[in-house]
């Protein structure tokens, strides 16, 4: 058989496989590793267009913190890998939403992201169904432009020696695990209680808690009324929390404690807190350190709902003790650097935007003390020092902060022209501290 009759040949076998693939993207099932994939659109393009190429979806959404931190490193790597892997951005957010947020967070690394995108998603999330982001999925495409899945990971295996290998084919990743996940209705209690009669009850109050729950996520509900009940209700609902965040609602109330505020005077402070993420943090919590704590009361004892709380957790875990202190520390301190009033309003339709590329605030009552609350309990949580407010500024504010609200130094330079700024300072500030009941002075 001569050269030109075996490219015949594969050509042929191309043109049939890839209609095979085109029929068989009508129909959508979930894939996974090791599977062919069909001839799936991708924007404005399709899989088979990326013949001889690695492809990876990167699901991801704007609200992600570990999505957006992985989004200029996928970018570097499909430079450092040009011709050979190509990253789609894969979101179930409008493009109204993704592609802006995309732009400004490339401007302000002084780059544009060179990676396809696709908005609007519902397929692919159908075809590589999971439940937690970020999510990676990695996708062979032969010279036919036929595709399998060659891997479904977490971001932590996302690096160019991965890449290497999977380019080669030598690549076995560990597949995602996402667990099981059952859907909760926060308007419900997390827990059934039953009579002995058959009969669900009612309860006026209680409290209980218990070991991680596999399928539940994480999430906390508070003053939440409970529909349908002849006695108004309130409730108190927190699943699969570490020993601390317990803590931090049950002392910070509707303001809980941030980890830098939070002091741990004990032994071993890896069964109150771990730094790890994804999977990894998921197994810390299963290995007996996440909890699910739910108390129901009556409406009239909600002022006594976090100090009660509180009892039941000392109850609970009487090996430590925890209370609250004042403590001199490193704060930043958000402050004016003159008396004028730049961000004073000019009136218009309230509204507040928050996201990690800035924030845009238009009349907005509190709004200095709304931007110090989200800097310190979202943006600059993992900083040691805590975020302060003292503008004594009250008023409506008009304010726009074109910068990551990850990196200090970028936002001071976008509130230099409402003649504010952060600045470390010392400050005697409250904080919790968790302590062996041994450790005790």
């Amino acid at each position: 058989m001569n050269k030109k009759t075996t490219l015949f040949i594969v050509a042929v076998l191309c043109l049939t496989l890839s209609a095979m693939a085109s029929h068989r993207a009508d129909t959508i099932r979930p894939l996974t590793v090791g599977d062919t994939v069909p001839d799936l659109p991708l924007g404005n393009r399709h899989l088979s267009d990326y013949k001889n190429q690695l492809v990876i979806l990167d699901f991801w959404a704007t609200w992600c913190s570990p999505c957006i931190a992985m989004l200029p490193k996928m970018d570097s790597l499909q430079r450092a890998f040009e011709g050979q892997l190509q990253v789609v951005a894969v979101t179930y957010q409008p493009d109204s939403v993704a592609e802006p947020f995309l732009e400004r967070h490339a401007q302000q690394r002084g780059t544009r992201y060179g990676f396809a995108q696709v908005t609007d998603d519902m397929r692919l999330a159908a075809t590589f169904p999971h439940r937690s982001l970020p999510h990676y999925v990695w996708l062979r495409v032969d010279a036919c432009g036929m595709a399998t899945v060659q891997a479904i990971t977490g971001y932590q295996q996302v690096n160019a020696q991965h890449i290497a290998q999977s380019i080669n084919g030598e690549i076995m990743l560990p597949t995602k695990d996402d667990g099981k996940r059952y859907d909760y209705d926060r308007q419900t209690p997390l827990f059934s209680m039953r009579s002995n009669i058959g009969e669900p009850d009612t309860p006026i109050f209680y409290s209980i808690l218990t070991p991680y729950k596999e399928g539940l996520g994480g999430g906390m509900f508070h003053n939440v009324t409970l529909p349908g009940d002849t006695i108004p209700i309130r409730r108190i609902t927190l699943y699969n929390y570490n020993i601390t965040k317990l803590y931090q609602l049950a002392y910070g109330g509707y303001r809980p404690y941030g980890l830098n505020r939070t002091v741990f005077d004990v032994g071993d402070p890896g069964k109150l807190w771990s730094h790890a993420s994804s999977q990894a943090y998921k197994q810390w919590l299963r290995e007996g350190n996440g909890y699910c704590f739910e108390m129901v009361l009556p409406a009239h004892m909600a002022p006594q709902a976090f100090p009660m709380m509180r009892q039941q957790l000392d109850a609970h875990f009487p090996q430590y003790h925890v209370y609250v202190d004042s403590s001199e520390r490193d704060c930043l301190v958000l402050h004016r650097t003159s008396d004028a009033t730049p961000f004073a309003t000019k009136g218009g339709a309230r509204n507040q935007e928050f996201d990690y590329t800035g924030c845009t605030m238009t009349n907005r009552p509190w709004g200095l003390q709304l931007l110090a609350r989200y800097l310190g309990d979202l943006y600059l949580q993992l900083l040691p020092t805590p975020v302060v407010d003292e503008t004594d500024y009250t008023g409506a504010i008009d304010l726009v902060i074109d910068a990551p609200l990850t990196d200090v130094k970028s936002i001071n330079t976008a509130l230099a022209k409402y003649d504010l700024a952060l600045t470390v300072k010392r400050r005697k500030i409250s904080v919790l501290v968790i302590q062996d009941k041994e450790a005790q002075p």
